[in-house]
């Protein structure tokens, strides 16, 4: 029987109320990230109809990429009128993210996810707000599951995106829509006639995400199996069981593996850490960079792999993504970043 179900225009209400209650959230401040698509607007308009029973005061956060000129202007002239409309407050960010990925020479799509949530994470901090909410959805979930299997990952990949992470002691960010396909989204909208934009760089080929999305994810949809969205999302929930087994496992290694820094250098036991079967000493290594909130998303598994060998000494040392050095000195296992970046996912 197919997975695929037809679209319910208050599932996304309902989904809403349960997750604010699954998550404890209320009497609290919450920061929600609308770009004006049709899922963040709908997750703006969908919480708002909960803000009173759950007490929450909202504040929404748009940041305009300066990319598609009178369009992006457009769209941040949409989510201001509905912030007026709703009666909630708005906080706007402008900056040419093309220029800054010139100038960095970095991937564009990377250098306008770190400046979006670093603005976000600013903002939270800067208001005392717990909570940052964005819209991502099922498809987002399967697209990035994909992505990760493509360029090669471990357990860690297959969870894709999370519904819940801590970024920072006292914030958490939240994805409410997560569990939601874009046909219930696109329920809500019409069913409330929520304004919404189209964004035309969505289409454009030359973005991984979007080639994933309109390509190749249709491609498989219609070759192999047209439920390939809920099956890749019910890999992520189970390698999340999975995963949570781990950590716990290993939480009580730590003691035995991390030592004191020397400086800056977070100090690993590597002899330790050879005790420990290879799926718990790549687990602990992840717990490591999470802590440190190294970046992840360069991390593929050929990476975890070169950093397994140099704790096992078959080689000294290596550079990872962010940049991170590794290196084996006598029983040792020394990391040091060499430029902290904001996390990615």
């Amino acid at each position: 029987m197919p997975l695929s179900h037809a679209p319910q225009p208050m599932k996304l209400s309902s989904t809403l109320q349960s997750f604010l209650q699954a998550q404890s959230i209320h009497k609290c401040k919450m920061l929600v990230a609308v770009s004006g698509g049709a899922d963040s607007m709908a997750l703006l308009f969908g919480l708002h109809q909960w803000s009173a029973e759950f007490q929450l005061e909202i504040g929404v956060a748009h940041f305009n990429h300066l990319l598609r000129g009178a369009d992006s202007d457009a769209d941040e002239a949409l989510v201001l009128s509905a912030c007026q409309e709703l009666q909630v407050p708005i906080f706007v960010e402008r900056e040419n993210i093309a220029l800054a990925a010139a100038s960095s020479r970095a991937n564009l799509e990377e250098i306008a996810r770190q400046k979006r949530y670093g603005y976000l994470l600013n903002l939270a901090q800067t208001n005392q707000i717990g909570w940052i909410a964005t819209a991502h959805q099922q498809s987002d979930q399967a697209e990035t599951i994909l992505h990760h299997l493509a360029r090669g990952t471990g357990l860690h990949g297959l969870r894709g995106i999370a519904a819940r992470r801590t970024i920072t002691p006292g914030i958490d960010l939240i994805r409410p829509l997560l569990s939601l396909s874009r046909e219930d989204v696109m329920a809500f909208i019409k069913a409330h006639g929520v304004p919404f934009r189209d964004d035309r760089t969505n289409f454009d080929a030359r973005w991984t995400r979007n080639r994933i999305r309109h390509e190749i994810m249709p491609y498989l949809q219609k070759q192999l199996n047209r439920d390939i969205i809920e099956h890749l999302c019910q890999w992520a929930e189970l390698a999340n069981e999975v995963q949570a087994l781990l950590h716990q496992e290993v939480q009580s290694y730590l003691p035995q593996v991390v030592k004191p820094r020397a400086g800056k250098t977070i100090v690993l036991d590597a002899a330790a850490l050879m005790k420990m079967n290879k799926l718990h000493q790549r687990e602990l290594l992840h717990q490591v960079w999470e802590a440190e909130h190294w970046p992840m998303g360069e991390m593929t598994r050929t990476h975890w792999i070169k950093l397994i060998d140099i704790v096992h000494g078959k080689q000294p040392s290596a550079d990872f993504p962010g940049p991170i050095h590794a290196s084996r000195r006598d029983s040792m296992l020394l990391l040091e970043s060499r430029i902290l970046l904001p996390d990615r996912e």
